[in-house]
């Protein structure tokens, strides 16, 4: 489960700015709409479900890049130290990047920070319940607890080579959590494609849910794969049958309709027997490929107090706003020097603005939060000669 997320100089963030699911004490909110943990340093309250809005090229989708670069870069490491480390920065510059995570894993708080360019690591931390497991400033490691074997291969550690992936990979219990913590939340698939097969009474809830979607889908078949040498890593393939004027035919689930994928990645993990409350799911502007009364549903389905997983989206439909608490609503704008901001509804002071007995849909298009396109409608309309009434 996400806790917070601070990005520095990755795409149109230029300076720092965090995101964070934790509730404060006095930030109330319904009880299925929050997860409530037990940790070593106290309970904690964090948020099941969160959207992030505002204007197309503002940044928002960024976030979830940010997210998912950080992951790229631990689970996948560099060859040799001729292989640069992944860059995107700010128009370009050659600043340092830098990412701190804050996630939950087993009911244990972790912290990650990582600074790099392209060429090399700067500083590197893992933090367990605030505790140090490690720090690392260039090629200087710092191990709180590490036996005299492990110790001498450090210098194996390249400068392009992060130390959360040498830990793991030598049976450093914290960093093992910390790297499949990462791995679970972006890298792998979930089991459920297994469950598909051997689970009766999971595959006939997906189904279902598919059935009750409109999605016109008889059954769901998975196929065993062997690797091979163009596809190395799939072991499954998935089919769904449908049927035409009595006619039934199998189509592979990457031929479906964006919207059917969306929905069943979706459904997947809800059902999922094996679901936890640390399970996450990240999906980019939620209402693109999904029918709008069906995006409602799923959003109510996902505040719901059966749902124990932690979602979280962007979007361009406000209309969703009207489902959410001031809590789950985050903006993210851009400055007209091209920099992104991240700020959420519950910032705002006005008590006006953001009472629980009102709507917010119609106060964010009127731009009282911001975040919002500035379109010249005239202006767009006389580029093909039609007039503005």
């Amino acid at each position: 489960m996400l806790l917070a997320f601070k990005v520095k100089n990755f795409r149109s963030f230029k300076n720092e700015q965090e995101i964070s699911f934790v509730l404060n004490e006095n930030e109330r909110i319904k009880k299925d709409r929050r997860f409530e943990v037990s940790t070593k340093n106290g309970n904690i309250r964090i948020l099941k479900n969160a959207i992030i809005y505002g204007a197309n090229a503002s940044g928002k989708t960024n976030i979830l890049l940010a997210l998912q670069t950080l992951s790229q870069i631990i689970t996948r490491p560099t060859g040799s130290d001729n292989e640069r480390l992944f860059t995107d920065t700010f128009a370009s510059n050659r600043d340092n990047t830098r990412f701190e995570i804050k996630f939950l894993r087993e009911n244990t708080v972790f912290e990650y920070h990582l600074e790099y360019n392209y060429k090399e690591v700067v500083y590197e931390s893992l933090h367990k319940d605030n505790a140090m497991v490690f720090e690392r400033n260039y090629q200087d490691f710092n191990f709180v607890n590490l036996d005299d074997a492990v110790k001498n291969l450090l210098k194996t550690v390249r400068k392009t080579s992060l130390l959360i992936f040498f830990a793991q990979n030598y049976n450093i219990e914290e960093a093992k959590n910390a790297f499949s913590w990462f791995y679970d939340s972006f890298c792998a698939s979930t089991n459920t494609v297994t469950a598909l097969k051997t689970d009766k009474d999971f595959k006939e809830k997906v189904l279902y849910a598919l059935q009750f979607a409109d999605f016109n889908i008889l059954d769901i078949e998975v196929e065993e794969r062997k690797p091979t040498k163009e596809v190395s890593n799939e072991t499954a393939k998935i089919y769904f049958t449908h049927e035409n004027n009595g006619e039934k035919f199998r189509i592979p689930l990457e031929d479906e309709s964006q919207g059917t994928k969306a929905y069943f990645e979706i459904i997947l993990l809800l059902l999922n027997p094996d679901r936890t409350h640390e399970s996450l799911l990240f999906r980019d502007e939620l209402d693109l490929s999904l029918h709008k009364q069906l995006t409602y549903t799923l959003v109510e389905l996902l505040n719901s107090e059966k749902n124990s997983i932690q979602f979280i989206s962007t979007s361009h439909d406000s209309s969703l706003m009207n489902l959410l608490s001031k809590h789950q609503i985050y903006f993210v704008q851009k400055k007209t020097s091209g920099e992104s901001e991240i700020f959420k509804l519950s910032d705002f002071d006005d008590i006006g603005k953001t009472r629980s007995d009102i709507k917010y849909a119609p106060k964010y298009e009127a731009g009282l939060f911001g975040a919002e396109p500035i379109i010249n409608d005239a202006g767009l309309m006389s580029i093909f000669g039609v007039e503005n009434e």
